[in-house]
This record gives structure tokens, sequence and C-alpha cells, in this order.
């Protein structure tokens, strides 16, 4: 099958797609199973505002109606599968030994690296509400995909490099 038929195929089963805000836009779909009936699906995109912008006193109110969007648009039926997917501008870092013991062990696999970061924090409260899983965090990645961005800033003259990890 090409990509092109694959896509016809996909298109019929699309209900609807929705563009929340700049920000956020599901799609849901319908597809149809082998034995009979239809299994529902939602997936929302989501780009989420960087650290040092969701810090800005200016910028709260807009951070705050970005979250309250994205906890709305991921409110499902039960019975439906619910993917959310994106750059949420956050790190999960890697699992702590707290993050056991409270039960995220689901939310969270054994892969994760470095440091949680205030977006991190906000973003594992989202997950645990729905039941939603870091999926990069559950498989090792090879050294040359845990880095998903780098770049330098320059103070004073001196450049200091930075670098995003999964």
């Amino acid at each position: 099958m090409s990509w092109r038929c694959w896509l016809c195929g996909v298109s019929e089963c699309i209900d609807v797609i929705v563009r929340v805000s700049n920000r956020i836009c599901y799609i849901d779909l319908s597809v149809s199973l082998k034995g009979g009936g239809v299994k529902k699906f939602r997936v929302v995109n989501c780009y989420g505002y960087t650290p040092g912008r969701a810090a800005k006193p200016h910028e709260a109110k807009n951070v705050a109606k970005h979250w309250e969007d994205l906890y709305s648009v991921c409110e499902v039926p039960s019975k439906w599968e619910l993917f959310v997917v994106g750059d949420f501008n956050a790190k999960i870092g890697k699992r702590t030994h707290d993050d056991e013991s409270q039960g995220l062990s689901n939310q969270i696999g054994s892969h994760g690296i470095g440091r949680r970061n205030a977006n991190g924090e906000v973003l594992l409260q989202f997950m645990c509400k729905f039941d939603l899983t870091a999926c990069n965090t559950l498989f090792c990645h090879p050294s040359r995909r845990k880095l998903t961005w780098t770049g330098q800033k320059t103070v004073s003259g001196q450049k200091t490099p930075l670098y995003a990890q999964l």
C-alpha cells in the first residue's frame, strides 16, 4: 500500500479536526474493527510554553488558559483511546525513588535522564490525571538521540552551550 493510499484510508476515519488555539489541536478518529464495531481515538497535538516564557508574570494568564484548554480536550469517554503528542518544553527527568513510592512508575519509565524542571512537574500532574505515559522514558536511547536540541547563549562575550535532553 502506498503512502497516498494509506492516507486516503485514514481520511475516511476522521470524524473531526479541531484547532483549539495556536498551541493545541486535536483529531477524532473512528476506526472500524475487523470483528465489527468501532474504536474511537483522540489524538491531541500540543506545543507548550518554554520555561522562561511560562515563568513571566504577564504570561501567567496565557499559560493557565493553555493548560485549561489541554485538560478540556483530553476529557474523552473512558472507552476512547487518548494520545497526546507534541513538544511540551518540559523535562520529566529521571524517575526517582520518591516517584516510585508515589506510584508514578506508569507515567515515567526507567530511562529518563537529568532533573525535572517546573514545566516537567506540571506535565507530570497532567499525565497522572489522564493516566498517560512519557513514552520516551520507557526505552534506552543511543547517546546520539538523547539530546533533542542544542544551542548556545552569549552573556558578556562568553558562549555557554545549551542542551535539551529527553
